[in-house]
């Protein structure tokens, strides 16, 4: 019975890594303008979704391992390690604050799904600007410049995301997931 909660786990770890790669490398928009050589992409409703189904260590792993892959798929390797410790976060810190405000973990209400996925979004923007900042010649006014497009991603992130667990609970799909 163990063996097998723990293949599921890394079964279902595994395939949340790979839609949020899916999500980062297919549907997304490069940024345009000096200095800018990130993407808008809609890995971030994946990030928030696995944290708020699988929990906040796999779903974490999940989201940490699919986007850093995306980076490096588009050869951002300097980006690697920060989207991977940025995204776990993002759905570590999603999950406890869902939590934190939902009496059932299961019952996905609009508001905690909401809040957890906003709080998210927020360490997503400030997360990437720190981490940008602390980067080899890049200031904390040339790391400014991603805000704007980290805020865009990140507003698309919370709707889709808000979206996706809806549909999966008016489909059933979340029971199947249960961790």
């Amino acid at each position: 019975m163990k063996n097998t909660k723990v293949i599921r786990r890394t079964v279902y770890t595994a395939l949340f890594a790979a839609l949020a790669f899916v999500a980062t490398v297919v549907i997304h928009i490069h940024i345009p303008g000096p200095g800018a050589t990130g993407y808008v992409n809609f890995g971030d409703c994946v990030v928030l979704a696995s944290g708020l189904l699988l929990g906040p260590i796999y779903g974490g792993l999940a989201a940490g391992i699919g986007c850093a892959l995306g980076d490096a798929w588009y050869a951002h390797i300097i980006y690697v390690p920060g989207t991977f410790v940025i995204k776990f976060l993002m759905a570590f810190v999603s999950c406890m604050i869902y939590r934190l405000l939902s009496k059932n973990k299961n019952d996905y209400k609009l508001i905690p799904i909401t809040v957890a996925a906003a709080i998210g979004e927020v360490i997503m923007v400030l997360g990437y600007l720190m981490y940008e900042t602390a980067l080899p010649g890049i200031n904390f006014a040339a790391a400014l410049i991603g805000v704007p497009a980290n805020t865009m991603q990140a507003l698309a992130g919370v709707v889709l995301s808000v979206l996706i667990i809806k549909i999966m609970k008016k489909t059933n799909l979340t029971d199947l997931i249960k961790m």
